[in-house]
């Protein structure tokens, strides 16, 4: 839904006044700008894979991040050019020598359970993300501390020049997800256990089912930035009341799901299905991240038989 996703089928109806299409690389999220749904609006979606865990510094798992941008928010996000944009910060500054940052957060920014978005909680939440993923820690490397110093004020004071500092705070991948310091004080080894964000839609443990269903709910509280969603960044304005993510494990299955209209978007199908969705009349096939992936392939190349360099050449020519 956020990432390396290269096509999505979207039945042919008007989604103009219940549901967005804002970002390059988002469905789900319904980001952008626009009316709210008017009556209790659903939209169901067969995502990549199933979300089996809901901790997303526990795990990189793309549904688990995906599940975050659902529930949680970021400080920082990339803009369709890639540059860093703020989210949940109103302002920030740079020291003369690069070697204090700081930020204020938007006034006005509440969790899920109704209690106000402070420092403290972005303060937690940056040192229990940089305990796990690889650039917080690299960021970290030259990080003296991070300090909260007002109740919307913090700061990152660094030990070494470092400059991409925003760019490490806007990681697209495995993002920086502001909980409530409660959840960000846990151990960055051990999964949380409540699920409270601050982000447009809560997540309905109670509908969870496992293996087949995630229900999430509009936050009536979200207060989302004033300008329109440009890619990751900018205005997320929730159009639809209830998101559900239905698990079709079988691909074809899903594809016919979605050409019969018991789903109204499908993430990345099976290339073999793409051609038979594109030839149904009530489904578009559209490639909404433009900028594609890359897979790697990593031999060993002491073990047999790719200790030898001529095996290795060979694979070369068996991948397309």
């Amino acid at each position: 839904f956020f990432k390396q996703k290269t096509a999505y089928e979207i039945p042919k109806r008007d989604w103009s006044s219940d549901v967005c299409s804002s970002d390059l690389l988002a469905l789900a999220m319904v980001l952008a700008g626009g009316p709210a749904a008017q009556a209790q609006s659903v939209l169901r979606i067969v995502p990549q894979a199933d979300l089996k865990v809901l901790d997303p510094v526990w795990t990189t798992a793309t549904e688990t991040s995906s599940h975050g941008y659902m529930i949680y928010d970021v400080l920082f996000a990339l803009d369709s050019s890639l540059r860093p944009r703020p989210q949940m910060v109103e302002s920030w500054s740079r020291s003369a020598d690069g070697m204090t940052w700081r930020f204020s957060l938007r006034p006005g920014l509440v969790f899920h359970d109704g209690s106000p978005v402070e420092a403290k909680d972005a303060v937690a939440s940056l040192r229990r993300w940089s305990a796990r993923i690889v650039s917080g820690m690299t960021l970290m490397q030259h990080v003296q501390e991070v300090v909260a110093t007002g109740a919307l004020d913090f700061e990152i004071r660094l030990k070494s020049p470092f400059a991409p500092v925003l760019e490490q705070l806007s990681n697209p991948a495995v993002p920086l997800f502001v909980m409530r310091e409660e959840e960000a004080r846990t151990d960055p080894f051990k999964q949380i256990e409540k699920h409270v964000g601050s982000g447009p839609f809560t997540f309905d443990k109670a509908d969870w089912v496992p293996g087949s269903k995630v229900v999430y709910r509009r936050f009536a509280g979200y207060k989302p930035r004033p300008e329109p969603a440009d890619g990751l960044a900018g205005g997320k304005v929730a159009k639809v009341d209830r998101v559900e993510w239905i698990w079709i494990p079988d691909p074809t299955t899903a594809a016919q799901a979605l050409i019969a209209g018991e789903v109204d978007a499908l993430a990345t199908p099976s290339q073999d299905m793409v051609r038979v969705l594109g030839s149904a009349r009530n489904v578009t096939v559209r490639t909404l991240d433009r900028l594609g992936a890359h897979a790697i392939v990593r031999v060993n190349h002491l073990v047999p038989p790719f200790n030898d360099p001529r095996v290795r050449e060979a694979m070369l020519w068996t991948i397309d």
